[in-house]
């Protein structure tokens, strides 16, 4: 009625080996899942530091249009600011300068600002176009110089709306490329 004692042996032989190998497929699941885990954990830090990153990025681009929202209309003005200080010019009326100034003032206000361009100084290309130039013989200096300011250049905080258009003086051979 009782089974033999050698079914006996073999058959917890059979559940001893298979209780053992249980417990390695589940030392080897705990592994795979804490592997698992860890790459999970460092995939999360990633998508959490980019989106940190995002958020960052996405500011600083907001406060960049906030800060130059303006410049367009702005640089559409430019040319009525150049053709009051022109009639300004040509007519003594007070109402007209008036005008001016308090234009000036309203663009001041929002942080628009003359490029201080002199006869003489060096040309910049960061914040002068050079329209037109007139070649002299080598001299000492061989760096273009400003002639003539033909139109005034403006900057909003520290970008440039408008260059000033001025008339360049370079040597001959600055010009043609000679040694």
């Amino acid at each position: 009625m009782y089974p033999s004692f050698g079914i006996l042996v073999s058959f917890w032989g059979r559940l001893v080996a298979n209780g053992s190998s249980m417990r390695m497929k589940t030392s080897a699941k705990e592994h795979t899942n804490k592997s698992e885990y860890k790459e999970l954990e460092e995939k999360y830090k990633r998508a959490r530091a980019d989106y940190i990153n995002l958020e960052r990025r996405i500011k600083k681009q907001q406060e960049e249009f906030l800060k130059f929202a303006n410049s367009a209309l702005i640089l559409k003005l430019l040319p009525i600011l150049d053709d009051l200080e022109k009639a300004a010019e040509a007519s003594k009326d007070a109402g007209l300068k008036l005008v001016l100034k308090n234009f000036r003032q309203v663009l001041q206000s929002e942080g628009v600002e003359e490029v201080k361009v002199k006869v003489g100084d060096e040309f910049d290309p960061e914040i002068m176009e050079g329209v037109i130039t007139e070649s002299t013989e080598k001299t000492e200096g061989t760096e273009a110089r400003v002639v003539e300011v033909l139109r005034k250049g403006y900057k909003m905080k520290e970008k440039v709306l408008r260059p000033a258009q001025v008339k360049v003086q370079s040597s001959k051979c600055k010009v043609q490329n000679c040694s």
